[in-house]
């Protein structure tokens, strides 16, 4: 067996043993968290303010109508960045909520 070999062996096992925990510290959880935070901290706008946005887009969109290729492709991209950022927030969220859970345990 060479080397190579030998190391492959050694990380199956570790994937097969039952023995193994991979548990993370309660110290881990709070990094992590604190990281969540962050992120969420570094947003420019809220979950809510963003769902007014898309609103308000909605609405304009319904008042105003047509309008050339160019606004229509513009108003395209903002809506697809809003919903981007939305969807950005409600899995930090979601994650946030996840790590709470842990560190209650």
């Amino acid at each position: 067996m060479d080397g190579e070999e030998i190391k492959e062996r050694k990380f199956e096992k570790v994937l097969l043993d039952e023995d193994v925990e991979l548990r993370w510290s309660r110290k881990t959880w709070e990094f992590m968290l604190s990281m969540v935070h962050h992120l969420l901290s570094k947003k420019a706008t809220s979950l809510e303010e963003d769902e007014e946005l898309l609103r308000q887009l909605d609405a304009q969109e319904l008042l105003i109508g047509g309008g050339s290729e160019v606004d229509k492709g513009q108003k395209i991209k903002k809506r697809c960045a809003i919903i981007f950022r939305m969807d950005e927030k409600r899995i930090l969220r979601k994650v946030e909520e996840r790590i709470q859970q842990e560190l209650a345990k």
